[in-house]
């Protein structure tokens, strides 16, 4: 469970291990200290980083810090949404490689096949949705002239398309 008092408890690697310890908080506070980057805004950054990872501890710590450097309530605030869109994104872009996954399963794929694959999983991601007459035009057609079909079997291009439409059908 949570409890603040917890980090008290890191004395005990100071005892165990006083030299690693010693150049972590050297690192740690290197790190946060004012630089090109204020401190302000690193600790800013550390709590995105606590959101998105939800350590409490890291929530604590760094955002008192993030006071005490000068943020705001409102810069706090922003900065949650921030690492919440960041977050999102994250799920989102990873939600669209489950489309594929059926696809993908059990293939071995060259190089150029992946990268393929992956341009359209990005096309989706910034877009949404792909028809299919895309797959023939550049970027894609880069890598063959014949486009999709250059690189798959025609049964394999059957099914890229089928689930194309799938995705366009769920983004309706």
């Amino acid at each position: 469970m949570y409890d603040i008092t917890n980090l008290e408890k890191l004395s005990a690697f100071s005892k165990a291990v006083p030299e690693a310890m010693a150049s972590f908080q050297a690192f740690d506070k290197a790190a946060l200290a004012d630089g090109a980057i204020p401190k302000k805004y690193k600790e800013l950054m550390a709590v995105a980083v606590g959101l998105t990872t939800q350590w409490p501890y890291c929530l604590d710590v760094h955002r008192k810090a993030a006071l005490n450097a000068g943020a705001t309530e409102q810069e706090l605030a922003e900065t949650t949404f921030v690492a919440a869109a960041l977050r999102a994104g994250g799920a989102v872009a990873h939600g669209s490689h489950l489309a594929f996954a059926d696809f993908l399963s059990g293939r071995t794929l060259t190089a150029n096949q992946i990268e393929f694959i992956d341009l359209i999983i990005n096309y989706l991601t910034e877009h949404g949705a792909m028809e299919p007459e895309r797959l023939y035009e550049s970027p894609f057609a880069d890598f063959n002239p014949l486009g999709v079909e250059g690189l798959f079997k025609p049964a394999e291009v059957t099914e890229l398309v089928t689930v194309l439409g799938q995705i366009r059908a769920r983004a309706a």
